[in-house]
């Protein structure tokens, strides 16, 4: 569409010497931005005040120049009021976007505050949140925060809320953060994330700290350039292995690491006697309700809109024609459970396929870790096969819904004939997930060979290189996938090993990656007459064998998705 004529013209006047009657010294360095009282008072009553007050009549008729002094604007702030001003639209950015309404409020132009607020509702999502959050800090838009008396600044806090565990999920998320917006944040309820993965966000900033300020970023110094915020944790919430570990470290006091080694054995305690699930909270109830209030309003809109694209998807599916009604059927787990022998998860019968050498030290514990996981989501029916003693008959794997198959270091002697049996197994419709380096290791005699690699049955080309570095669960590449139902983070431990595989295999499902962009989780379903085989590439012994925070933390939802994989090439 063509700009208005009368637009276009008055867009030249901005910032123009010419025919200006009013300069203003803008910032702490006084830019010099020049305007037209006429056209600036007509949209801000400060403006005509200050214009059109007897004084500043005066000096105009005398021919001079108006000059007014605006010290706590930035001139890129102060610009866009005066492009509002000259042409009733404005370019907004995250950054400015606080700074904007704190100007506008303070010169009465309370149609650009609107705009703006419109803005911040209409653009906030999981990449920008943070930055809005910080921003307003940064504009002392925030000085004593009351949620209750602004809407829109409740709203995002409503949304961080919601969308914490995936917005405190990326790396590096809290380095550039003002510290005062993180005292706020970690002295408000609105983090929903484990207070354990908080802990190491606030690592990645110390760390971030020191390199900025050029000094060695050793563990101490680390600790102390966050000092002030770890004083903000609560210690009875990290995980037992965490503790143990900072028992032995100076950062936090002995006594309280102590009472909360205390308080979370009893809290265990008293999960394991009452068959529940140990949940993180970081307010007492009283308080929660109380913030649990503000924005109600925002909730119940947000509720109708969902109901209203629940409405739109279900019209959707109803003019689905027949053959995506039949793809739907294929590719949906759940419509596939009436075709199987095992209507309940709990009749699922999983096999662990795994050498162990109970001689050595932690490995007895392997088995009934790894059980662990995959009881999570309530399947019970889970054996133990150790290949150290042989290899099962194709018989005996036929009896199992879904195998579970992981190496670690072990020299296996006949890794191809595992090969063998595994794709035979495949191929007779039996889903098998594999962990470890079991299938990602290249040449090596503790990996798969045989038929299972040489047929294409796997979703990843193996490699040679093992990354032992601290990683987290990172796009998720199929958002609503079956694998990944109730998975929301990862945290592999401190060396959290994987394979550098940044590609799947032709006709193959990437489904997750990790956050420094390697495969995480893959799938590959060759025909619709044979099993499917997910990978998982990671070492799926918990830090519940090790206390070193080696292994993936069970904090998060590590255990979950070793499950759900199993679920999913069982029912797929």
């Amino acid at each position: 569409m063509t700009q208005n004529p009368i637009v276009q013209k008055l867009k030249l006047l901005i910032n123009n010497k010419e025919k200006s009657d009013v300069r203003f010294l803008v910032g702490k360095k006084q830019e010099v931005v020049y305007g037209h009282k006429l056209i600036l008072s007509m949209c801000s009553p400060v403006w005509e005040t200050l214009f059109y007050s007897k004084k500043q009549f005066e000096e105009t008729v005398k021919g001079k120049f108006a000059e007014v002094v605006v010290e706590d604007l930035e001139p890129d702030v102060f610009k866009i009021l005066l492009g509002y001003a000259y042409t009733n639209s404005v370019s907004l950015t995250d950054n400015l976007v606080w700074q904007v309404i704190c100007a506008s409020d303070k010169f009465g132009m309370d149609e650009l505050k609107d705009f703006c607020q419109t803005y911040l509702v209409e653009n906030l999502n999981e990449g920008n949140c943070l930055q809005l959050i910080n921003s307003a800090f940064q504009c002392s838009f925030i000085i004593s925060p009351n949620l209750e008396k602004d809407p829109i600044l409740n709203r995002i806090f409503q949304f961080f809320q919601k969308k914490s565990s995936k917005i405190l999920r990326k790396n590096n998320c809290l380095n550039e953060l003002d510290e005062k917006t993180l005292v706020f944040l970690l002295n408000s309820p609105h983090i929903r994330f484990p207070e354990t993965e908080l802990y190491y966000r606030l690592l990645e900033r110390g760390n971030f700290l020191c390199n900025q300020k050029e000094i060695m970023p050793t563990e101490k110094n680390k600790h102390m350039e966050i000092s002030n915020l770890l004083k903000l944790l609560k210690l009875e919430l990290f995980s037992m292995s965490l503790l143990k570990e900072l028992k032995n470290l100076n950062y936090f006091d002995l006594e309280q690491i102590n009472q909360a080694i205390e308080e979370n054995n009893a809290e265990i305690n008293n999960v394991n006697s009452n068959g529940g699930t140990k949940i993180e909270n970081r307010i007492g109830k009283q308080q929660e309700n109380n913030y649990n209030d503000l924005g109600n309003k925002v909730n119940e809109e947000e509720k109708e809109s969902e109901k209203e694209k629940e409405k739109e998807h279900e019209n959707e599916k109803g003019n689905a024609n027949e053959n995506n009604k039949i793809k739907k059927l294929i590719t949906n787990p759940q419509e596939q459970l009436k075709s199987r022998k095992s209507n309940n998860i709990k009749d699922l019968k999983i096999l662990i396929l795994t050498p162990n050498d109970s001689t050595e030290e932690h490995r007895e514990k392997v088995p009934s870790d790894v059980k662990k996981s995959i009881q999570s989501t309530g399947i019970d029916n889970v054996d133990f096969f150790n290949l150290i003693k042989g290899l099962p008959t194709f018989e005996e794997l036929k009896k199992y819904d879904a195998i579970f198959v992981f190496f670690s270091d072990h020299h296996l002697p006949d890794t191809e004939s595992i090969g063998d049996l595994l794709a035979k197994y495949v191929k007779d419709g039996g889903g098998i997930v594999l962990g470890g380096f079991t299938a990602l290791l290249r040449d090596q005699d503790f990996c798969l060979k045989g038929k299972i690699i040489d047929e294409g049955f796997l979703p990843v080309v193996n490699n040679e290189e093992i990354i032992g570095k601290r990683v987290h669960l990172g796009e998720k590449c199929i958002e609503n996938h079956p694998v990944l139902k109730n998975v929301e983070s990862y945290d592999g431990g401190n060396f959290s090993w994987h394979v550098n595989i940044k590609e799947v295999t032709t006709g193959s499902r990437l489904i997750a990656k990790y956050d420094d962009n390697t495969v995480f989780v893959s799938s590959k379903k060759k025909c619709p007459s044979m099993g499917t085989v997910v990978v998982l590439n990671m070492f799926p012994i918990s830090d519940g064998i090790t206390f070193s925070g080696n292994m993936f933390l069970t904090d998060f939802d590590g255990r979950t998705l070793i499950a759900n994989a199993l679920e999913f090439v069982a029912y797929d």
